[in-house]
């Protein structure tokens, strides 16, 4: 008989347990069973805990000392019932791996092929993981480690050493899971999304959005805290805008294990303190923002009643039913002088050429007061200088962002031009 290999263990085990049980349950029936029908497991069983050859266990077979063709045996001995269709219920569910889903080491290379695969650094860490169907379960963690370069490998980033041999860390950007708290917590990226999507639609901050998990979870034992809902919002964000500005993984090199307040200060430095602009933006169009441009003879012809005269408007009608508003208030409205030189609308199309098209653009901001102070006499200068700034965000019509900037104290128009060209002077084309 030639020597036995792994092939027929797995070949044994697919022709004595069910397809639908998973090789980890196989072997907890053969090491769980109990009952009279243990006795039937019992040759296996002795057989998986010493170091005899499988060739033994084949010869058992063979003459009938191991009988294990009933299966309902086995079910028996687990209390399984008949009309039981899935037997995975009466069995212990296995906790969730997290793991990279790198299989080689990144750096250690050589003509574009990857050298070293990866080992596990050290035993199982137990953590606590809220999985997509939003249930908080205990899980394993599972670091990776290179023996050459000594990295590790977490399933949302990587740690190693830089060129100035500098222990770095470097995000995962496509990671199924994020760490939010360095005390063992974990939660399923789907969580990150549904939390974008309420920022988006409803406004839910960071503390609201950490009691609408807290309420439809409904644990007793876990909550998810507004510190970890903020991390949850600066991990997944970081990656996003990260990709947003055209950057890859290796542009964001930080210390490892950084606090919130460490890593939003080392994206701001990445992505910009004082503004900033999105490449892809620019290449953006769809009907809420962008449609064929159109000339003077083209809102003629849709019945526009238009005043030819120069430095005046076409009438306005009146607001029905609110003569506080209109009462003394003149129909026409003159244009200020200033803006009388300005070229006038163009009446037709220009023979030979496209008639081309036209996005607008939006701009908007919000005034924040700076947040790191650190005298009291820093306090008082800020305040009776009225250093406040005014964060300006850009974007298309439709909504989708352009660029951000700052003005300082006011919003000058100087400061408003200057962060637009600022954000177009590397597309002239598209000014």
């Amino acid at each position: 008989m030639p020597p036995p290999s792994l092939r027929d263990l797995v070949r044994f085990l697919n022709i004595f347990l069910p397809a639908s049980l998973t090789l980890q349950h196989g072997f907890t029936i053969i090491n769980d069973g109990s009952g009279a029908s243990v006795n039937k497991l019992h040759g296996l069983k002795h057989w998986l805990n010493s170091s005899q050859s499988l060739s033994s266990l084949m010869m058992s077979l063979n003459t009938g000392h191991l009988q294990l063709l009933d299966i309902g045996a086995i079910y028996d001995a687990l209390g399984v019932g008949e009309g039981l269709t899935d037997p995975l219920s009466v069995l212990p569910k296995p906790w969730p791996l997290l793991c990279t889903a790198r299989l080689c080491c990144i750096f250690c290379t050589q003509n574009g092929a990857q050298l070293h695969t990866l080992r596990r650094r050290e035993k199982l860490q137990e953590i606590w993981f809220l999985d997509a169907d939003y249930q908080w379960t205990r899980a394993h963690l599972v670091v990776a480690h290179c023996i050459a370069c000594k990295a590790d490998f977490y399933p949302d980033k990587i740690v190693h050493r830089d060129l100035a041999n500098t222990r770095v860390q470097m995000l995962e950007f496509d990671s199924k899971y994020i760490r939010i708290s360095k005390h063992g917590v974990w939660v399923h990226r789907n969580l990150a999304i549904a939390q974008e999507r309420s920022i988006v639609r409803f406004r839910a901050g960071w503390s609201n959005f950490a009691l609408y998990l807290n309420e439809i979870i409904d644990s007793k034992t876990r909550k998810i805290t507004s510190r970890q809902s903020q991390r949850l919002f600066l991990e997944h964000f970081a990656r996003r805008l990260l990709r947003a500005h055209g950057k890859e993984a290796s542009d964001f090199l930080c210390a490892p294990n950084p606090n919130s307040q460490d890593f939003a200060k080392h994206l701001r430095l990445i992505l910009g303190e004082n503004g900033g602009v999105i490449p892809g933006a620019m290449i953006h169009g769809c009907t809420e923002c962008t449609h064929r441009k159109r000339y003077l003879s083209d809102l003629v012809e849709e019945g526009a009643q238009l005043d030819n005269q120069v430095g005046a408007l076409a009438e306005i009608p009146p607001v029905e039913n609110n003569d506080e508003l209109t009462a003394g208030e003149p129909q026409n409205h003159n244009i200020p002088a200033a803006l009388q030189n300005l070229p006038r609308q163009m009446e037709t199309p220009p023979d030979g050429t496209p008639r081309g098209y036209v996005r607008m653009a939006v701009m908007d901001g919000k005034s924040v007061g700076h947040r790191i102070i650190f005298t009291l006499k820093t306090f008082v200068a800020s305040y009776h200088a009225g250093d406040q700034s005014m964060n300006q965000t850009v974007q298309w019509a439709c909504g989708t962002p352009i660029g951000w900037g700052k003005c300082y104290n006011s919003q000058s128009s100087p400061q408003v031009l200057e962060i637009l060209n600022k954000i177009w002077s590397d597309f002239p084309t598209l000014r």
